[in-house]
């Protein structure tokens, strides 16, 4: 992501079909400089379309719950093969 903006980033309307709850309504990255380090970090944002009531009044509303996570790249790195694993694990008792 272009660190254009600094501590920034965008959402979109997903694109793809909503098939459970879980899935995202928006979909969107990030670029957050740490306060303390100064080191930058990207950030995968999932958003979803939730419902409340207002406590004052008690009429309902809508509002964005967000959630940020490694970017799925990183994520998909992370995942071990099913030839990765140590060939200890061959090596018979």
């Amino acid at each position: 992501m272009a660190n254009e903006y600094p501590n920034s980033g965008t959402i979109n309307k997903s694109k793809f079909e909503k098939r459970t709850d879980r899935d995202t309504d928006y979909y969107g990255e990030a670029n957050i400089t740490c306060p303390h380090c100064q080191k930058e970090s990207d950030f995968s944002i999932g958003g979803w379309i939730k419902e409340g009531e207002s406590k004052k009044d008690g009429k309902p509303y809508k509002f964005i719950g967000i959630k940020f996570s490694e970017p799925r790249d990183k994520q998909q790195a992370q995942k071990p093969k099913i030839n990765d694993f140590d060939s200890d694990f061959d090596t018979p008792f």
